[in-house]
């Protein structure tokens, strides 16, 4: 069974990325994925805005809470050029407590989003 191994513990950083803050890990963090072929760790010392998304968009998505460790680690993959990234999104996300129309809504809008031209 998929797991996020701890808490997630990061720190505010005083600067920002398109008008989003940062964070820093302060900790590692790791998340063991479902099927047990892996786990994936992301460095202390990593910054994140969690959840890059565009203005206009912002009022329909919440940056913290549930979906903080999901959009880290999808940072994470993303960044490291993981071709797991989507699927492992969506499970990060069910491990998270999000519905399957919810999970869906959201991988739906960052595939989109990360791999369109509209940024």
């Amino acid at each position: 069974m998929s797991s996020f191994t701890a808490p997630l513990i990061v720190e505010v950083e005083s600067r920002e990325r398109s008008g989003i803050g940062l964070v820093k890990l302060v900790k590692e963090f790791s998340y063991y994925l479902e099927d047990g072929s892996d786990t994936i760790t992301v460095p202390m010392g990593y910054e994140t805005d969690f959840c890059s998304i565009p203005r206009f968009a912002r009022p329909f998505f919440c940056t913290m809470g549930k979906s903080a460790k999901p959009a880290l680690l999808h940072d994470w993959l993303l960044r490291n050029n993981d071709k797991r990234t989507t699927r492992i999104f969506n499970e990060a996300l069910k491990v998270a407590g999000f519905s399957t129309i919810g999970r869906w809504f959201m991988v739906a809008f960052v595939f989109v989003w990360t791999f369109s031209d509209l940024h």
